[in-house]
């Protein structure tokens, strides 16, 4: 446990010193805040070791940078987001595949915009035009019932396992599908 804070303690301070040195007093406020925390994630970890061992520090870089401007995980985060929402300032927070999106909706969608990002291959990929619009109806009645302040939808970690002309087809599918089902639903200010 001493020795987890130590390093902990290590890894907050260097990061500070790297952003004062390549951006200046001024620039860590511009240009930080970024959370990239694919490690932090169920099962891997607990709510209870990522509220001993993470969170302090998190919160402290976020005093750091003046707010958090992005926290992302691809992993499921659902069982940590309680823990998570005590960071004071987060603008968006990524909602990975496997991270519940009512969920992370409830608890961050009045105070931080939500980057959700569906599964590549059950959500994009594999599903039927029928199954993306259902996916994207669902999203959009989730963040509707739960007045989120603002959201987008993002596909990312496609693999080319198909033909290429078959994945791109699937993938001007799905953009067709979400840009008529959503008709301008999906948005960061609203």
């Amino acid at each position: 446990s001493e020795f987890a804070h130590l390093l902990m303690r290590i890894i907050t301070e260097a990061r500070k010193a790297w952003y004062l040195h390549t951006f200046g007093q001024d620039g860590i406020y511009q240009h930080g805040g970024y959370l990239f925390n694919d490690e932090v994630n169920c099962p891997s970890l607990s709510a209870k070791l990522y509220s001993e061992f993470i969170l302090p520090y998190e919160k402290e870089l976020c005093d750091f940078h003046g707010g958090i401007s992005y926290w992302h995980s691809c992993g499921d985060v659902t069982k940590l987001l309680i823990a998570i929402s005590e960071i004071p300032e987060i603008e968006m927070l990524h909602v990975g595949p496997w991270t519940n999106v009512k969920e992370a909706a409830r608890l961050f969608g009045s105070r931080s915009k939500l980057e959700i990002c569906p599964n590549p291959e059950s959500k994009i990929l594999q599903a039927s035009p029928e199954e993306i619009k259902d996916y994207l109806n669902d999203v959009a009645q989730i963040c509707k019932e739960e007045k989120v302040k603002g959201y987008t939808i993002r596909a990312g970690g496609l693999m080319f396992r198909d033909a290429e002309g078959e994945v791109l087809e699937k993938i001007h599918t799905w953009n067709r599908i979400a840009i008529k089902s959503l008709r301008g639903e999906c948005l960061y200010d609203r």
